[in-house]
C-alpha cells in the first residue's frame, strides 16, 4: 500500500497530460479485500476498500490521457510499483538488510522492546510515531486494523506510550485512523472522515486509501445512495521511512484539513463532562 501511495501522489496525480484514471487494486496488507481506485482531475483521487473479491485477485488501472509518452511512463511505474522495483521498495529493502547486519544481539534487543505485535516482529517506526501523534490528538483516534476479512474496529481506552499495538497491521507500517464523532453536538464521524479524505488527496504529494462505509437507503427513493462515507482512513509506511518522516507528513495534513476540522467542530466545547470522562480515563489508565 505504501508504494501505491506513493505512486499516486507523485507520478499519477501530476501527471498533466492524464484526464481520468480507473481500476482495482491488490494491496498487500489487506489481500482478501478489493480496493477501487478513481481519478478524475486534480481535486479527485481516492482508492477505497467496497467488499471482498469476487474474481481472481489483481491490479488493473485503465489511464485516459492525450500524452502518449507519459502513459507510458505511468504504466512502467505501476508495473515497477507491482513488482517490487520502484525506489520505495527499493529502499525498504535495503533498510532490512541493514538493520540484520547490525549487532547480532539485535534480535534479543527486539524481543524486549515495547514497541511490538505478535512474535519478534518490530513495529515500522514511522508508523508507530504517528500512531503517537493521533492518539494525542483531540480530533482523530485510531481504529484497530484486521487483515483477516479487512474490517477495521475503533481502539478505546489505550493507555499513553503504548498504543504503537494499535491502528496497526503488524510490521506492515498500515496505520487506520479516524475523526471523533460526537452524536451530542451533531458530528458524524464518517462525514468528516470523508471531507477530510477528500481535501488530503486533493493536495500535492499526499494520498490517504480508506474504508467506505454502506450506501445509506434514501428516505425518498428507498435505494441506496450513489455517494458512500468513509469508516476510516488509512495510511502505510515503507520499512526505509523515518519517525521524522511521519511527523513531516502528520503536519502536511493537519494544514490542509485545518479548515474541514474547524467547520466540523465549530460547536464542540469542552464542558465538566468531557473533563470528568478524561480524568477517568487517566485514572484506569494509572491503574
Amino acid at each position: 500500500m505504501a508504494c501505491f501511495q506513493a505512486y499516486v501522489a507523485q507520478q499519477l496525480v501530476p501527471a498533466t497530460g492524464l484526464f481520468r484514471a480507473k481500476g482495482f487494486v491488490w494491496l498487500q496488507q489487506q489481500r482478501s479485500v478489493r480496493y477501487v481506485f478513481q481519478f478524475s482531475g486534480k481535486q479527485r483521487a481516492e482508492c477505497g476498500a467496497e467488499g471482498q473479491w469476487q474474481a481472481p485477485p489483481g491490479v488493473q488501472l485503465v489511464l485516459i490521457g492525450q500524452q502518449q509518452e507519459q502513459l507510458q511512463q505511468l504504466k512502467q511505474g505501476l508495473h515497477d510499483c507491482v513488482s517490487g522495483s520502484c525506489l520505495c521498495c527499493r529502499g525498504a529493502a535495503a533498510n532490512r538488510t541493514s538493520q540484520q547486519q547490525k549487532q547480532p544481539n539485535a534480535s534479543a534487543q527486539r524481543s524486549h522492546d515495547p514497541m511490538q505485535q505478535g512474535g519478534n516482529t518490530a513495529l515500522n517506526p514511522a508508523a508507530a510515531r504517528i500512531a503517537e501523534i493521533i492518539q494525542q490528538h483531540n480530533r482523530f483516534e485510531l481504529w484497530q486494523h484486521s487483515s483477516d476479512n479487512g474490517q477495521q474496529h475503533q481502539v478505546q481506552h489505550q493507555q499513553p506510550g503504548k498504543c504503537a499495538a494499535y491502528g496497526l497491521s503488524s510490521s506492515s507500517g498500515l496505520i487506520a485512523f479516524s475523526a471523533v464523532g460526537s452524536a451530542l453536538h451533531g458530528v458524524v464521524a464518517e462525514e468528516v472522515n470523508a471531507a477530510v479524505l477528500r481535501k488530503i488527496n486533493a493536495t500535492p504529494g499526499i494520498f490517504c486509501c480508506h474504508i467506505k462505509s454502506p450506501a445509506a437507503l434514501q428516505a425518498a427513493t428507498g435505494q441506496r445512495a450513489a455517494y458512500q462515507d468513509v469508516t476510516c482512513l488509512q495510511l502505510c509506511f515503507t520499512d526505509s521511512a523515518e519517525p521524522n518522516d511521519a511527523e513531516q507528513l502528520w503536519q502536511q495534513m493537519l494544514d490542509a484539513v485545518a479548515p474541514v476540522l474547524r467547520k466540523a467542530y465549530q460547536h464542540v466545547h469542552s464542558c465538566r463532562c468531557d473533563v470528568a470522562a478524561e480524568v477517568q480515563q487517566v485514572v484506569s489508565w494509572q491503574r
